[in-house]
């Protein structure tokens, strides 16, 4: 039976409107719809959360009729670009910097960092390992096109939708909790507090992602962290 929920759910694309990943995407972002509606966000940001599955749904109905192979390629890689949308979405549900939540996060890092002695053992070398530490959390942005193309490379093309459903699923899994805890960016919450001793540059090009091209909420980069696993696990069974 599982083999042939597998068939099914995993069918060429010219058989089917929707692929698996298609239908993971557009399902969170109706969920994301419903959150919105519920939170009684302005109505320009309701309006256009109803519009982003509507439109994946009629693009790729569209697609389907009338599929090309250059739109059929465009296919694969446009949803890794629903990551960033989902991820700037999250504003949305951002919670005050005086939410109960800030306090919780920031008692759990300064255990850890402080009380723990983390922050003195990855600053025992100076900027090197924190520096190493932020140049890998912000290659994580690029796993997901570099998976894709590592497909491509090696004539794996056809496992791109198996690929991206995995990564699909627990990329919006994990961000489908965020709003049930609200809370805002440390950045915010509690600026120029417990800052590192060392600055990088790689540190300089993190900082104005998570502000003006980034997510506030606070649960964001640990999110992100969850579908950086996503990835290679989506990759490995593709």
């Amino acid at each position: 039976m599982l083999p042939t929920f597998r068939n099914r759910v995993f069918a060429p694309a010219s058989i089917r409107s929707l692929r698996a990943g298609e239908t993971v995407a557009i399902t969170y972002f109706l969920y994301t719809a419903m959150l919105a509606s519920r939170h009684r966000l302005p109505l320009a940001l309701i309006v256009t959360a109803w519009l982003v599955p509507m439109s994946l749904w009629v693009l790729a109905a569209i697609e389907t009729r009338y599929s090309r192979k250059w739109s059929s390629i465009a296919r694969d890689w446009v949803p890794l670009a629903l990551i960033l949308a989902s991820y700037r979405e999250l504003n949305w549900f951002a919670g005050p910097a005086t939410s109960h939540w800030n306090n919780l996060w920031i008692g759990f890092d300064r255990l850890l960092l402080n009380q723990l002695g983390l922050r003195a053992a990855i600053e025992t070398l100076g900027g090197a390992v924190p520096g190493t530490l932020e140049l890998v959390y912000l290659l994580l942005y690029t796993i997901p096109p570099v998976c894709m193309a590592a497909l491509y490379l090696n004539g794996a093309r056809k496992n791109s939708d198996r690929f991206l459903f995995t990564l699909l699923l627990g990329t919006f899994a994990a961000y489908a909790l965020i709003p049930y805890f609200p809370s805002a960016s440390p950045r915010t919450a509690f600026p120029n507090e417990d800052l590192p001793h060392y600055a990088s540059v790689w540190r300089s090009a993190l900082d104005p992602g998570a502000g003006a091209r980034g997510c506030s909420t606070s649960h964001a980069p640990r999110s992100r962290k969850y579908a950086s696993a996503r990835e290679t696990s989506s990759i490995m069974r593709s």
